[in-house]
């Protein structure tokens, strides 16, 4: 409509809301986009709900990161998590892990959902591994230098679209997604925690070292848990 309310033409808005294009904007938050590719290939659904997976879950948090936050301007916390959360996250990606919640200083991935892997466990420990030395090239290069702890435990969980109607994000629930937070919280800085059915099902190359058994709070038995040697 122009000035004088006289109509001089239209626009016609066309949006793809296609299956495909829901999967991408689903999950091209969480992994690479080849693995968007396999989703969409395998026709995962969608739906809310979620089904029994065995995988393996990575908590990776950074160390003293309050008292470090009080000290800086929000500019340049916020500079240094992004600078940090992006390399990260491309080592995440390139070892096929999904990046199920970033929460505050602390990532949260999963390797094994939605795409199967073989071996989770392998590919959970090379990722904390690659993510500790990257992290050490980091502080090179960084004003001022982090360090992280990361917990990594396997098993079975139930894995799928959970929320509501409204809002819902892909992710993992269970025990064992529990036992992982907890050898995180574990983990000094620099230090990468596993449970005993990681140990169990990794390769013998990793170099491994035998910790104290813990007592975690909502577990009856002290947890078993081996530091690996990077």
């Amino acid at each position: 409509i122009d000035d004088n309310d006289n109509l001089i033409g239209l626009i016609i808005s066309i949006e793809n809301i296609t299956k495909e294009l829901r999967i991408k904007n689903t999950f091209k938050r969480y992994v690479s986009e080849s693995i968007v590719n396999q989703i969409i290939d395998d026709k995962l659904d969608l739906g809310m709900g979620g089904s029994l997976k065995h995988v393996t879950v990575l908590f990776a948090d950074i160390r003293g990161f309050t008292a470090m936050s009080e000290k800086l301007i929000p500019s340049k916390i916020v500079e240094l998590l992004n600078n940090y959360y992006t390399d990260m996250i491309e080592i995440i990606f390139k070892n096929n892990g999904t990046l199920d919640k970033i929460v505050g200083d602390e990532l949260m991935v999963v390797f094994g959902v939605p795409v199967k892997l073989k071996n989770t466990s392998n590919h959970a420990v090379k990722t904390a591994v690659e993510m500790q030395k990257k992290l050490n090239e980091f502080n090179k290069k960084s004003s001022l230098a982090i360090s992280i702890g990361i917990g990594i435990n396997s098993g079975e969980v139930i894995s799928g679209n959970i929320g509501s109607v409204v809002r819902s994000d892909y992710t993992v629930i269970g025990d064992n997604v529990n036992i992982a937070a907890r050898l995180c919280s574990r983990a000094k800085g620099s230090e990468i925690l596993i449970s005993e059915n990681t140990f169990e099902l990794i390769n013998k190359d990793f170099k491994i070292k035998k910790m104290l058994d813990f007592a975690a709070k909502g577990k009856e038995k002290k947890v078993k848990n081996w530091k690996v040697i990077y």
